[in-house]
């Protein structure tokens, strides 16, 4: 008799087993899965925030992380906490925790640009044409950096007839 199939566990559930356990690594690796996955649920930024201060006491992070699960709805500890992945060169980390800045505060130029950034540097060359887009064309040409950062895209995107413009 074949057993039964087992169900595939939730990673913040293994994450939270792996923290009870002891075993900090693990939920540490088990976390930056599910902040990829999910980066609207507040509860990875808890139990990572828990983690970080489990493993060092008040770190840089550990801190934004703790000010993001405190503060969901501010853009603010999300874009802070995006730019010290990026500043790491984490963009595979900063990536989704800038889309969720970047959603929250659809009108700042700033987390929109470096929204992008991390979306281009993941690869993501159409959504970071796509995030550049939605600021006004005024801004998008205005600053060479936006600028520069949008015709090259494109230009990855194969896009040459508007890169060019």
């Amino acid at each position: 008799m074949k057993p039964a199939p087992t169900q595939p566990s939730d990673p913040l559930d293994e994450a939270e087993a792996a923290f009870d356990q002891g075993r900090l690594d693990r939920a540490v690796q088990l976390l930056g899965h599910c902040l990829r996955l999910d980066a609207d649920d507040r509860r990875v930024y808890d139990l990572t925030a828990r983690v970080l201060e489990q493993r060092g006491g008040q770190s840089r992070q550990g801190l934004l992380f703790r000010m993001c699960a405190d503060c969901f709805d501010d853009a603010r500890p999300f874009y802070e906490l995006g730019f010290e992945f990026m500043a790491a060169d984490l963009p595979h980390m900063a990536r989704p925790i800038l889309e969720r800045a970047a959603q929250l505060d659809p009108d700042n130029v700033d987390i929109q640009v470096e929204c992008a950034v991390a979306q281009a540097e993941n690869g993501r060359h159409d959504e970071a044409v796509a995030t550049l887009e939605r600021l006004p064309g005024t801004i998008r040409q205005g600053q060479s950096r936006i600028a520069f950062l949008e015709a090259w895209c494109r230009l990855l995107t194969g896009d040459v007839r508007a890169a060019e413009q």
